[in-house]
């Protein structure tokens, strides 16, 4: 079940963070995505554990994908697809008309589960990650019934 992350999501979600990414969020900058507006956190629920989330900025008419991780264990089960779909709605919700996230050059993986999703290739950021220093592709998605001048 998708719902919004709260208070009582916070240590889990954090340990999940530590577990996959090397610059993980800790407890306090979770409580405070909680507390900000422009911030909107997802889990993904399963018998009473935290098996993935989604976190985004919405940035005026822009929504900026900033955390998204699977458990391992719970991964190919769709559940990247459904916080995906998530984030999706809320960019409808808000009348954002694009999502933009960065991925790792190397984590083909993501890009792959990204791709599938509708998001494109944009372009290269230079040395956004650390621990280990490495470029971020950008991927965007924007909504088809944007009017471009």
């Amino acid at each position: 079940m998708i719902r919004e992350m709260t208070v009582e999501d916070v240590e889990a979600v954090a340990k999940l963070e530590k577990e996959c990414f090397s610059d993980a969020w800790t407890e306090p900058v979770w409580k405070e995505e909680l507390e900000n507006p422009r911030s909107f956190t997802f889990v993904e629920e399963e018998n009473g554990e935290i098996k993935g989330y989604l976190n985004l900025w919405v940035v005026l008419d822009e929504g900026q994908i900033n955390r998204f991780a699977v458990d391992a264990s719970a991964r190919k089960q769709g559940i990247g697809s459904r916080l995906l779909k998530r984030a999706d709605e809320l960019a409808q919700e808000k009348g954002l008309y694009s999502l933009t996230l960065e991925a790792r050059l190397s984590n083909e993986t993501a890009q792959k589960v990204y791709k599938k999703a509708g998001f494109l290739e944009m372009g290269i950021r230079p040395g956004f990650y650390a621990k280990p220093e490495e470029d971020a592709l950008i991927m965007t998605r924007s909504r088809s019934e944007v009017h471009y001048l």
